[in-house]
């Protein structure tokens, strides 16, 4: 071959040292790979913040449910006296807050249930029992007195219910088949 002057001969050439590499490289797939498992971490946490923003959302509106029940109990509990006179104005302008917050939380899914004279048996997985009462005009043990409703989202328990228990009086029958050292609720 004849050596054209345009270019170098091979032996023109030196061999140089290599500066050390710190760097690993990596073959292509490895480097998706990498990139793949980076992207779900970063999906895993992403998920994970919006379950916490949705529970916290979720603990705001039954908050807001339990207080629009309390208001609308209270509103309930003065019915008679405020609709007479000059507070009847007022009552009327309340209540149509109140059931407009409650259309809209309803709207959401989340339901304030009033257990108020249900049976022990049909509420006791879903309500926190604050005390027992015992009273004569009872037949059964049912709830007497709603601290707070039982809310649910979409039918799922969001927070059970605080209420006061009712049951009938016991007999003299009753208390002396009662052991002393055993406990009745």
């Amino acid at each position: 071959m004849v050596n054209d002057r345009r270019y170098p001969a091979w032996d023109e050439f030196a061999e140089r040292e290599v500066p050390p590499m710190s760097i690993a490289f990596m073959s292509p797939g490895t480097e998706i790979m990498s990139l793949l498992q980076n992207a779900a971490s970063d999906l895993k946490q992403l998920q994970a913040e919006k379950e916490q923003r949705e529970h916290e959302l979720l603990a705001a509106l039954a908050e807001q449910a339990v207080s629009v029940f309390q208001l609308e109990t209270r509103l309930l509990s003065e019915d008679a006296r405020l609709t007479e006179g000059p507070a009847r104005k007022f009552y009327r302008a309340v209540n149509l807050i109140k059931e407009t917050m409650s259309s809209k939380i309803n709207a959401q899914g989340m339901v304030a249930e009033n257990p108020l004279g249900q049976p022990y048996e049909s509420v006791q997985d879903r309500v926190q029992v604050q005390g027992w009462v015992q009273r004569a005009e009872l037949t059964e043990a049912q709830v007497i007195e709603v601290q707070e409703p039982i809310i649910t989202y979409r039918g799922f328990l969001i927070r059970p219910g605080r209420v006061t228990m009712g049951e009938p009086l016991f007999t003299p029958e009753q208390e002396r088949a009662v052991e002393p050292n055993e406990t009745v609720r």
